[in-house]
C-alpha cells in the first residue's frame, strides 16, 4: 500500500488520538490530527491534499456540510468520512448526497464504529490503488 495521508478532525482529541493510534496500527503511517475544521483548511491551502478526511458533523463554527463543501473546492477527489454520533439519517443521507464518501455511527462503544471506518477505508485504500 502506498503512503495514504489521512487527515483527523476532530475537537475530541481523546477520540482523535485512538483513532490515529488504531489506523497506525493498521499501517496508516501518515495521519494528522486536527482540533478543528478551520486548522484542516489551512492545510489544504498549502497544497497538503490527504487521500482521506475523517471527521465529525457539528463543530462550535461549522458543521459538517460547510465543512465538506469547504474540502470539496480544495479537491473533488479527497474522500470525506464523517464519523459522529449524530444519528441523523436525514443528515447522513444529505451529506453523501452532497459528495461524502462515507457516514459512520459512533456509539458510546467507540469500537463499533472505528471497526467499520477501519475496514471501510482498507477497502477504499485498494480501490484507490488500482
Amino acid at each position: 500500500m502506498r503512503n495514504i495521508l489521512v487527515f483527523i478532525v476532530d475537537h475530541n482529541m481523546q477520540a482523535a488520538n485512538l483513532l490515529k493510534y488504531k489506523l497506525t496500527g493498521k499501517k496508516f503511517t501518515n495521519v494528522r490530527v486536527f482540533p478543528t475544521p478551520e486548522e484542516c483548511l489551512i492545510m489544504l491551502q498549502k497544497n497538503n491534499i490527504p487521500d482521506f478526511i475523517i471527521t465529525d458533523v457539528s463543530f462550535p463554527t461549522m458543521n459538517g456540510l460547510e465543512f465538506l463543501q469547504a474540502i470539496k473546492r480544495f479537491s473533488e477527489i479527497i474522500h470525506v468520512l464523517f464519523l459522529s454520533s449524530d444519528h441523523d439519517e436525514s443528515l447522513a443521507r444529505h451529506l453523501l448526497e452532497e459528495g461524502a464518501t462515507d457516514y459512520i455511527y459512533r456509539t458510546v462503544n467507540h469500537e463499533t464504529g472505528s471497526n467499520e471506518l477501519l475496514k471501510n477505508l482498507e477497502y477504499l485504500c485498494k480501490e484507490i490503488s488500482q
